[in-house]
């Protein structure tokens, strides 16, 4: 058996499978994305937007919707400068907001406050503090050529990941909420965090060519980043298959699948053993479920290579996803 260097030092560690790409599509096609209300969807778009690159800067490994809950309380009140507030965010501001967060552990407050910190900095030595001018310049950014990615690349929170998760989701929530009417929104990327990692292996999508990776794969190992970063790029390329077979967007498949990956094909009690459906599923994933998965007439490691199921997302703690 090839050593896990030999494995590396191959083309490519996984493989994309195009046909369970095809299959698991049909079975997300019916999807209809809601309209999205939230409590800042009323503010100007300028402080929209400024809102959610400070969320999204700081959202990994962490729970999504507590910490946007947190931060727009905190950030949003009328009487708020939000670039001034951001610059002078303090760690123990970090601590307080998120004090009752179950998972102390993850909280890292002086990391995030330093994000948040950088992301007021940048916003008033590169874009004059100025909310409409840097409204106006993301707006008028396009994706395909690299012109937002450069943009966000200014903020120490985006640049740091060569697949850029970060800036690839902020784009998803600037796109579905409305913020940002993109001109070219078909060059929206996969945002891939462990969630979606874990969904592609264990449906088949994504499969690994290379017997020595599975270690890697299977009792939580750390593996190394370059193993790490060639999975999510398959994931990445199986995600715009399949969403291009379900002719659904990008954003809308990255977002099914990782409310998938995060209620029902979890690391413990995937729903397809349990048959315990959880009560949180959001309504528009839920309408997609028949009281299951709704992968699980597809799903590899439910239909044909149960043993898939044993399969994980990389143990492997980041600052980007």
């Amino acid at each position: 058996m090839k050593t896990i260097e030999q494995a590396l030092s191959r083309k490519r560690v996984f493989e994309v499978n195009n046909f369970a790409c095809m299959q698991h599509a049909d079975h997300v096609r019916a999807y209809v994305r809601p309209t999205e209300i939230h409590p800042w969807s009323k503010l100007p778009k300028e402080i929209q937007l400024i809102f959610k690159v400070a969320f999204i800067s700081v959202c990994h490994q962490f729970n999504w919707d507590f910490l946007q809950s947190r931060l727009a309380n905190n950030l949003l009140s009328n009487d708020i400068n939000i670039i001034s507030r951001l610059s002078e965010i303090s760690t123990r501001d970090i601590s307080d907001w998120l004090s009752d967060y179950p998972k102390q552990d993850r909280v890292r407050a002086k990391e995030r406050a330093k994000i948040l910190r950088d992301v007021g900095k940048t916003l008033t030595d590169k874009f004059h503090a100025d909310e409409r001018y840097f409204y106006q310049k993301c707006s008028g950014a396009k994706l395909g050529t690299g012109e937002f990615r450069e943009i966000m690349d200014s903020f120490l929170g985006y640049r740091t990941d060569l697949l850029r998760k970060k800036t690839n989701v902020l784009t998803h929530d600037l796109e579905k909420e409305g913020i940002i009417n993109f001109s070219d929104p078909e060059n929206i990327e996969p945002a891939i965090d462990y969630h979606i990692m874990r969904v592609y292996l264990r449906t088949g999508r994504v499969t690994v060519a290379a017997d020595s990776a599975k270690e890697f794969l299977t009792g939580a190992p750390r593996p190394r980043p370059a193993l790490v970063k060639q999975l999510r790029m398959a994931v990445a390329e199986a995600e715009k298959m399949t969403a291009y077979y379900a002719n659904l967007s990008v954003a809308d498949l990255n977002y099914i699948e990782w409310q998938i990956g995060r209620g029902l094909c979890t690391n413990s009690a995937p729903v397809c053993q349990t048959n315990a459906m959880p009560s949180t599923l959001p309504t528009d994933v839920a309408q997609l479920c028949r009281d299951t998965c709704p992968y699980i007439g597809s799903c590899h490691s439910h239909v044909t290579h149960h043993e898939l199921i044993l399969l994980e997302e990389p143990n492997f703690i980041s600052k980007d996803y």
